[in-house]
């Protein structure tokens, strides 16, 4: 049964959405947008507990993976390093986790810390060769699903951002993919810094699919409006011929009220999301599908199963439902 206090807040989601300032299509596109969930290693934070070394746990309650059965989920974006493709218990759970959405989604290789590097580390690839093995024994496993994706190598910001960087950063990717064997068709490349400038990727020479990720932090400030974000992706994601997967995007989803100064940032994201998704498809450009950060339920305020965290989750869920209507 649904609070009256939820009741409210759902009903102010539909009221804002609908206040967008911007024309909706009676037309449905031809090839749904994906609707897509990030699954961390349940370790660490939520944050940086991918970085951290070892082989990934999968800890998921049944609730959580039946929840997903349940839900309006039809993609999941899997994390996994190096150590991980190598441990064949961890690629079972991998393959049971990707069963709940009928194998449909992403697999994605994470940096892995060395030394005394913390957080999310440098940025960049510590070994070419074992990425390479790593994605050769994923591709092993996971050929058999063609609709599983290869995220080659999780937010490259290492890398500087210019041109000569991002050919470096191509040539890299690359020489994985060749090593591994892995179908071109399958793989992804992330933009460079946080997977945000995916123009130099494609300008490089990369015309497979790319990922870019958005966060409320990519603007400075907290009171940013809905045309904020719009405008900021469409500057960075219009007039490119590759497919477009955005593989992150996430924020406080404890959100109280849209009128509250301190969660505006947060309810605006996701309007500004659909603003600029409509606008840029309708453009012709071909942004196929979004996963939320994340699915994990530690209790974080980017949890999408904590209870605490409802009003935001349903928004998730009619940003995502509500995309699947976007005219091309």
């Amino acid at each position: 049964m649904i609070s009256a206090v939820k009741k409210k807040h759902i009903s102010l989601l539909k009221i804002a959405i609908a206040l967008v300032p911007f024309a909706f299509s009676a037309c449905l596109i031809a090839s749904e947008i994906d609707t897509g969930l990030n699954l961390p290693a349940t370790k660490g934070t939520s944050n940086a507990g991918n970085f951290e070394p070892g082989v990934f746990p999968f800890d998921y309650a049944p609730k959580i993976r039946q929840g997903i059965v349940d839900s309006h989920f039809t993609h999941l974006r899997l994390s996994l390093n190096v150590e991980t493709a190598h441990d064949a218990r961890a690629l079972e759970q991998l393959e049971s986790l990707a069963a709940l959405t009928g194998f449909h989604g992403i697999l994605c290789m994470w940096d892995t810390n060395q030394g005394d590097e913390t957080g999310h580390g440098n940025g960049l690839p510590n070994d070419l060769d074992a990425l390479a093995a790593a994605w050769k024994s994923v591709h092993a496993k996971f050929s058999p699903y063609p609709h599983l994706r290869y995220e080659i190598f999780n937010e490259p910001f290492g890398y500087p951002r210019n041109a000569q960087a991002a050919r470096r950063y191509l040539a890299d990717m690359r020489r994985i993919i060749e090593k591994a064997g892995l179908p071109k068709e399958r793989c992804i490349l992330d933009g460079l810094g946080y997977a945000d400038n995916v123009r130099l990727v494609a300008e490089a020479g990369w015309t497979g699919t790319l990922a870019y990720h958005i966060y409320p932090n990519w603007l400075p400030g907290r009171n940013n409006s809905a045309s904020d974000y719009a405008a900021l992706m469409e500057s960075e994601l219009a007039n490119l011929s590759n497919e477009i997967l955005i593989t992150e995007f996430g924020t406080n989803l404890k959100l109280q009220g849209y009128s509250d100064s301190s969660t505006k940032g947060s309810a605006s994201l996701f309007l500004g999301m659909r603003q600029a998704i409509s606008t840029l498809n309708q453009k012709g450009a071909r942004i196929t599908g979004t996963y939320h950060w994340h699915g994990w339920d530690n209790g974080d305020s980017y949890s999408y199963w904590h209870p605490d965290n409802t009003a935001g989750s349903t928004f998730v869920q009619e940003l995502q439902q509500d995309l699947k209507s976007i005219s091309e």
